[in-house]
């Protein structure tokens, strides 16, 4: 909705509603229609139930939330009541206003009500009474996102002040009703004892009449009687003495000091017959012109109770000049006609405890400053709270971030996302254990990129051992971190080479043993053979396990100089290199039945060709030992394209095909798809070794039966 709009519509329901509950019903049904939300609740807190806890922050824990209006859906709810502290609504009276557009539930996932009503945003803001307490709130909850939260907290910052009046106003309507009730039940009880006293007349008029014998015994009742109320009187004067507060009574305009206790008067610096009937700005003029002096005219002419909290008072005693902080409530007295007559002043000095709080207030101020000068990113954190309260000058620097862009949960984006669970679990176990914690992290810099940084945790106890502040630091570790990966790395890589050197070893004396044991083996049976056919079939043998042999060793020869000789660049000649290779092959069993072709596209390509020649005689004796030979043609198409930044080799035959499970271990090394595979088990592992060296990638895709296509892509030049 526009927000004009939204005014217009806002201020014709105020003028429009009515007061006390209609008032909340309306501004509740007007809000939830104004912001298009699920729920709107309206509510006040009840008071601490120990006045001199007020301002500490333990009376949270005495404090409930309970609905004036809990509209829901379009319409209202029952009431309801609930502990202030462990809800969202101990966030809003902390901090006046919070909101949390979307993912609410993820944020606090204890949370019952917000997964109870389904709600994903909320949005909250505290309401003040004329003594700036709070003492109420609103807050909006909705199954979705809140998209416009700037116009939503605007919005709510305009209802709050009509809400705060309204608030204020039922709870003093509520306050008046219950002086009136304790007015007409004290009424009552004057009317009672009024009767009785004219019944006791009327009895004792009887009995004079009846008999004069009977006068003298009213007359001791009566005096009795009397005595009796005297003790009563004298009795309430020694309570209101002994009072641990200090408590008068004020006549007039003058406010002349009718009645004073003990406490009173230890507090004015006087003894009692130097206060009672002596105006109070006679006795102690230096009150003139300081804030009591308007409070008690404020007071007196609108006849409505006032209250201060530590007020700052000078008074003289004994001549010396005395600074102090005071707690007082002025309530008006009104004479049988309404008409105000004088003011009950109720005063608590509360000094100690404003110089303590101010004491602690400075230190946590050196502190700040400290954290301030260090060049470690440094942060504080109030123990009741899960937001931080205080960032250092290196954190702005580092990040880039506001402070209110940090505020909430925002300096969770500054953590990297893999670390963040890790550091939300940690700082929650450090929080209920109370104990130091230490956590390694990656901070985002302003820059985007992201550093590690180890972060120290400490809590800072009170006199009394409570924890009062959670100080935080974080010490760059990038370097130590990157040189520890690499440490670590490195020693995956070596081993990885042992692994590999020790299959290298066992595997190369096993290839080696068993040819050359089948190659001793024929020789001794030919010698014993006497047709020549047969010892000519021995000898056949004998020349494939000398080739077998042979093309081992040429495996581990290729191995051992791909991984030590050095890398040389120059202009290839495909045509020349793969002549070459097929030199090399002819000696392999059914090389004549494989047809051999390639193309290429693109020139002036520029790589290792020794390397080179690895792959291609690799590939293609791969080709002519997996043939299909239930097929009449075999065919192996190489294709060559080069571009300015890379060249692609495909090696394309239409042999037996690899089984699915094997494509993601043909390149290990001695890997062989089955027992009667020919191969060393060196082939691919030395092919995509190569290819690594030359800084480039290899795939395979290939069907059972339909053939086997291997893409090699390599850059044009090898980077140094």
């Amino acid at each position: 909705m526009d927000s004009q709009l939204l005014l217009q519509e806002l201020a014709q329901g105020f003028s429009t509603a009515a007061i006390g509950k209609e008032f909340f019903r309306s501004l509740a049904q007007y809000l939830s229609k104004a912001l298009e939300v699920d729920y709107v609740f309206i509510g006040e807190l009840t008071a601490v139930s120990n006045e001199a806890d007020a301002n500490q922050a333990s009376a949270l824990y005495n404090q409930t939330v309970r609905s004036i209006v809990f509209w829901s859906h379009g319409a209202e709810t029952s009431s309801t009541q609930y502990p202030l502290v462990g809800s969202l609504c101990e966030y809003v009276v902390k901090d006046n206003f919070c909101s949390f557009p979307s993912n609410v539930q993820k944020q606090f996932p204890y949370n019952q009500s917000l997964k109870q009503y389904q709600v994903d945003s909320y949005v909250g803001i505290a309401l003040y009474n004329s003594q700036k307490q709070v003492a109420g709130l609103i807050y909006i909850m909705h199954g979705a996102p809140i998209q416009n939260i700037s116009q939503t907290e605007s919005l709510l910052r305009i209802v709050a002040r009509r809400a705060e009046l309204e608030l204020e106003r039922k709870q003093k309507e509520r306050q008046l009703l219950e002086k009136n009730q304790q007015l007409q039940q004290a009424q009552d009880l004057l009317l009672q004892l009024n009767e009785q006293l004219e019944q006791r007349v009327n009895q004792r008029t009887k009995e004079l009449q009846a008999a004069n014998t009977q006068i003298q015994t009213l007359l001791e009742r009566e005096r009795a009687a009397r005595l009796e109320a005297e003790i009563q009187q004298r009795q309430v004067e020694t309570l209101l003495r002994q009072a641990p507060v200090a408590l008068g009574i004020l006549s007039g305009p003058a406010y002349t000091i009718m009645v004073a206790n003990e406490a009173l008067c230890k507090m004015l610096g006087k003894p009692q017959q130097e206060v009672i009937n002596h105006p109070l700005f006679a006795i102690l003029p230096e009150l003139k012109g300081q804030v009591f002096e308007k409070l008690l005219d404020t007071a007196f002419s609108s006849g409505e109770p006032l209250a201060g909290t530590e007020l700052h008072a000078i008074i003289t005693r004994k001549g010396e000049r005395r600074e102090g902080y005071l707690n007082l409530v002025y309530q008006p007295i009104r004479d049988p006609k309404g008409e105000i007559t004088g003011i009950i002043v109720v005063v608590h000095e509360v000094t100690e405890q404003v110089i303590a709080r101010k004491k602690i207030e400075e230190s946590e101020s050196r502190i700040l400053q400290i954290l301030d000068s260090i060049p470690q990113i440094a942060w504080t954190s109030l123990p009741h709270s899960l937001n931080i309260a205080f960032f250092n000058k290196r954190w702005y620097d580092y990040t880039g971030l506001t402070q209110e862009q940090s505020q909430d949960a925002g300096w969770q984006k500054i953590i990297h996302p893999d670390d963040l669970p890790t550091v939300v679990e940690r700082r929650t176990k450090g929080r209920s254990e109370g104990k130091s914690y230490e956590i390694e992290n990656r901070y985002k810099r302003a820059d985007g990129t992201y550093r590690w940084y180890l972060s120290r945790i400490v809590p800072i106890r009170d006199e009394q051992g409570a924890i009062s502040l959670w100080v935080g630091t974080a010490t760059d570790i990038h370097e130590q971190k990157v040189t520890q990966h690499k440490l670590e790395h490195t020693l995956k890589e070596l081993n990885d080479k042992n692994y590999e050197l020790d299959q290298f070893v066992y595997k190369t004396s096993h290839d080696l043993r068993a040819p050359l044991t089948s190659i001793l083996g024929l020789i001794n049976i030919s010698r014993l053979e006497q047709e020549e056919a047969t010892r000519k079939n021995y000898m056949d043998l004998i020349e494939n396990r000398v080739h077998k042999l042979d093309n081992f060793i040429h495996s581990m020869l290729e191995y051992s100089r791909n991984a030590r000789t050095t890398t040389a660049q120059e202009k290839i000649n495909f045509h020349t290199l793969l002549q070459e290779c097929l030199a090399e092959l002819t000696y392999m069993r059914n090389f004549g039945q494989l047809t051999v072709s390639m193309e290429v596209h693109g020139d002036n390509f520029y790589s290792d060709r020794f390397r080179l020649k690895i792959i291609f005689t690799n590939l293609i004796s791969n080709a002519i030992k997996y043939q299909d030979f239930a097929k009449e043609k075999h065919y192996l198409k190489i294709r060559i394209s080069i571009t300015p930044e890379q060249a692609t080799f495909e090696f394309t035959d239409n042999g037996t095909g690899i089984e699915p499970q094997f494509q993601e271990k043909i390149f290990q090394m001695f890997f062989r798809g089955s027992e009667h595979s020919d191969g060393s088990g060196l082939g691919l592992y030395i092919v995509k070794q190569t290819v690594d060296i030359l800084q480039g990638k290899i795939r395979v895709n290939s069907q059972v039966g339909q053939g086997t296509c291997f893409t090699v892509t390599l850059p044009l030049y090898l980077t140094q």
